[in-house]
């Protein structure tokens, strides 16, 4: 594996090339004597590029990507933008892009190679062979695969690198491939050995649980720090996703009396330093809650032997619970698809039914108290930096934004599933960059972009 950084463009072809929009303006120089008779050339220019943008992503982590198409020179071009519209490192071509999980890093393959572009232009080149390549590439971390093979021994290898190529750590799945790696975002990696001997004494702890559970190793990026067998649940009822916006759920417990339940109501997190927290759910919620989402250090859960008609708030720092008893708890439905409440600390927005039978919002503060004085129209779908985004459910290419007082702000053409919502900016239908307020965030500046230009 090697790096190439941008300053390096001229001695290699490895390495990156800065490039403005257009060259600079050329000419002839004057000799000190020229005939009369002889005229001088006109400075002459390359044409002006003109581009058109094909394709726009949400932003994630401060960048978004981009495709766009120079018209004047008839080339593709993909790259990432900041959140004031300046492209950043751009190469012509296509690239592999995961668009929520991206953090401005794009990755391609090429012949046996595989190169990771970071945002400033830096290219990583992986090598690959036979026995070595790339597994995944998840936001600006690379997972390497590598495979020892011979007479006395059969090993398989996990490297993981950052965006700059230094290799973090190294995990052994042993003899066999591994069967599943979960990346739950925020640099948290969690592997699942296919070939895990347990002991007798891990075999009855993992009994123990009252619903089924399984043996993880999790790495913590931030930190540098590894949990190795943790007891992560694989029932339906504990949760959809292992992910959080800041951490992950390590195991639970069924509330449910059982002969082998001695964990009853637990549950484990771990925040994106690896830190974990345990903590038990209250009798009230039911034998099965159903945990529904966390920023910021708030939890909700759901009651699902009431059909989801009680709503439950965890405050991972004070070991608080508080149950929503206002004016709607009648009208608290079980959606039949995502997405659930959402939460951002202190404020919570739950998806209630209206009479007519559609979807309706209502914003809690941190007490689980009505904070509006009637539901707002829609689902909601995402809470962030103070404004709540709402889905609307006759036409699924609306989104409606909220100031956390139920201001209506703005009603934009864009599809719910192209955006999550960070960075106060949204991806229109018509790959427009728009604020919160509907009006656009930028004009992009394609001046001042990073042209990398990778092995031929």
């Amino acid at each position: 594996m090697s790096e190439t950084p941008a300053s390096e463009a001229s001695s290699t072809e490895e390495s990156t090339q800065e490039s403005s929009t257009a060259p600079e303006t050329t000419s002839v120089s004057e000799t000190t004597s020229v005939p009369e008779t002889t005229s001088v050339p006109e400075t002459t220019s390359a044409p002006e590029p003109s581009y058109r943008l094909n394709e726009a992503s949400a932003f994630r982590g401060g960048m978004a990507y981009v495709a766009f198409y120079d018209e004047t020179a008839q080339k593709n071009y993909c790259g990432v933008i900041d959140t004031k519209g300046t492209l950043q490192a751009y190469f012509e071509g296509s690239a592999k892009y995961n668009d929520q999980s991206n953090n401005g890093y794009l990755s391609i393959r090429k012949d046996k190679n595989y190169y990771v572009i970071a945002p400033d232009g830096n290219v990583t080149t992986y090598e690959t062979t036979e026995d070595s390549k790339v597994y995944e590439v998840y936001d600006s971390y690379v997972i390497l695969q590598e495979h020892k093979a011979g007479f006395s021994e059969v090993e398989w290898i996990y490297h993981i690198y950052d965006g700059s190529g230094k290799e973090l750590t190294s995990y052994s799945a042993g003899e066999r491939e591994i069967s599943s790696i979960f990346y739950a975002g925020e640099g948290i990696f969690l592997f699942r050995p296919s070939s895990r001997e347990l002991t007798e004494e891990q075999k009855n702890e993992q009994a123990s649980y009252g619903y089924s559970q399984e043996y993880w190793d999790v790495y913590f990026a931030q930190s540098d720090t590894w949990l190795k067998d943790q007891l992560i649940t694989n029932g339906n009822y504990a949760f959809e996703k292992y992910s959080c916006k800041d951490g992950v759920f390590m195991f639970r417990g069924s509330s449910q009396e059982g002969s082998n339940n001695t964990h009853k109501g637990e549950f484990a997190y771990a925040d994106a330093k690896g830190e974990v927290k345990t903590f038990t759910v209250p009798e009230e919620i039911g034998q099965r809650p159903y945990f529904i989402s966390h920023k910021n250090g708030a939890m909700l859960f759901a009651d699902t032997d009431n059909n989801f008609k009680s709503i439950y708030r965890y405050d991972v720092a004070d070991d608080k619970w508080t149950g929503y008893e206002g004016e709607y708890v009648e009208n608290m439905e079980r959606p039949s698809y995502s997405p659930f409440p959402v939460v951002d600390g202190k404020t919570a927005a739950i998806r209630l039914k209206g009479a007519d039978n559609k979807a309706y919002t209502m914003i809690l503060d941190e007490n689980m108290k009505d904070v509006l004085d009637s539901p707002i129209f829609g689902y909601p779908v995402a809470m962030e930096d103070g404004v709540l985004y709402l889905g609307d459910p006759d036409n699924s290419s609306v989104i409606y934004c909220y100031d956390l007082k139920g201001k209506k702000l703005a009603e934009i053409s864009a599809d719910t599933s192209r955006n999550w919502f960070e960075d106060g900016i949204i991806v229109d239908n018509e790959k427009q960059f728009l604020k919160t307020d509907g009006t656009p965030a930028f004009e992009i500046d394609y001046s001042k972009g990073k042209l990398v230009t990778l092995p031929e």
